[in-house]
């Protein structure tokens, strides 16, 4: 079994303060949740209303099975979302 772990970096362009940030992210996180059945969180630079960090991580059978969903996810948050990923970090490691 594999555990990828992430981190990703985004932009959010439809905010104005931290309150419409916070709702933005809040929704992001429980789609992603639900989406896709694993555990994520808002992981950084919470006192920034035009950037915001998740976290998220995952298991799969194998490490293919890992990237290809890495990028699935990536790609959802990118179309449903409203935010630009500007980076992400992340790593598989294997049980």
């Amino acid at each position: 079994m594999f555990v990828l772990a992430a981190e990703i970096e985004v932009k959010l362009f439809a905010t104005r303060s931290l309150k419409e940030k916070r709702s933005i992210i809040k929704s992001i996180v429980e789609k992603l949740k639900k989406r896709f059945s694993m555990s994520v969180i808002e992981s950084g630079d919470h006192e920034l209303w035009q950037k915001s960090r998740i976290g998220f991580s995952f298991c799969s059978l194998d490490e293919a099975g890992c990237n290809e969903r890495l990028e699935t996810i990536l790609e959802f948050i990118e179309v449903n979302s409203g935010a630009e990923t500007i980076s992400v970090k992340s790593e598989i490691s294997k049980l």
